[in-house]
């Protein structure tokens, strides 16, 4: 306590001589009809040092390239975070493993079950004679072309395939996909273009929503299988409007539906 009070009345000392030297009337001057006393002097050369700290340039140590043992060890150190959160016990899926073809009856864990789930809507799953057929075409053309349509994809039968689709439907040719869904992503937009109205069923396939997307048309949605709902908004759309009478206008629906049938 005692070696404080000099500290204090030191510090007390040296604030009192610059309170007494910046009352001082040397410690006034005017300029240019203003009083600036010292306070002002203070204020303005914080100002100025600020300003000047601002100017200067970052300091940015030099760069020193890490050493190998130092690389190995950040890379030991380092853990990757988890793409997904971990799968709590209670919301776990044991999803069913197929011991069989997926036909109307299948095989899970040894017992026959019916197969409600599957997408083999035509039932053509061990067909005697597709079965017969693709054997001979794995024996003669292997696993696949290995490569796209456009480039060295194209076998004899894929052609052969193609003429017999035209003919059935009437139609000078005819387009084979090898997926279905990408059919409906190339051929909607192949029709419809920006600034077209499409009208579709709103229970239409997820795959059919991408494809009107993609088109980029107007898209307006009528209620599903409801032919008064698809009436009703054929008439909105051009009652009144000489504009809509020039652009084209397409109904989108479907002839079986995922969801309902």
């Amino acid at each position: 306590m005692d070696m404080a009070l000099p500290v204090v009345n030191a510090t007390a000392a040296v604030l009192a001589r610059f309170t007494a030297a910046f009352n001082a009337p040397l410690a006034r001057a005017v300029v240019f009809g203003v009083h600036i006393d010292g306070h002002l002097v203070v204020e303005g050369l914080l100002i100025a040092v600020i300003v000047f700290q601002l100017s200067r340039k970052s300091y940015k140590p030099p760069k020193k390239p890490l050493s190998e043992k130092e690389i190995d060890e950040l890379c030991d150190e380092w853990e990757p975070e988890p793409l997904c959160p971990p799968v709590k016990q209670g919301t776990r899926i044991d999803t069913p493993v197929l011991e069989s073809a997926a036909g109307p009856h299948t095989t899970i864990d040894g017992t026959e079950v019916v197969n409600f789930a599957s997408a083999n809507y035509l039932g053509l799953i061990g067909n005697e004679k597709i079965l017969d057929s693709c054997v001979g075409s794995l024996e003669k053309y292997g696993v696949g072309s290995c490569g796209p349509r456009g480039f060295y994809g194209t076998i004899d039968v894929h052609l052969n395939c193609e003429c017999k689709i035209a003919t059935f439907l009437g139609t000078p040719d005819s387009i084979l996909y090898s997926y279905g869904i990408s059919t409906i992503f190339s051929v909607i937009p192949a029709f419809c273009k920006k600034g077209d109205i499409i009208v579709a069923d709103e229970g239409v396939h997820w795959a059919v929503q991408n494809g009107l997307h993609l088109s980029r048309s107007t898209v307006v949605y009528f209620k599903h299988n409801d032919m008064a709902s698809l009436a009703s908004t054929l008439e909105k759309l051009t009652h009144g409007n000489r504009r809509t009478e020039k652009i084209r206008r397409y109904i989108v629906v479907e002839s079986i539906y995922q969801n309902s049938g």
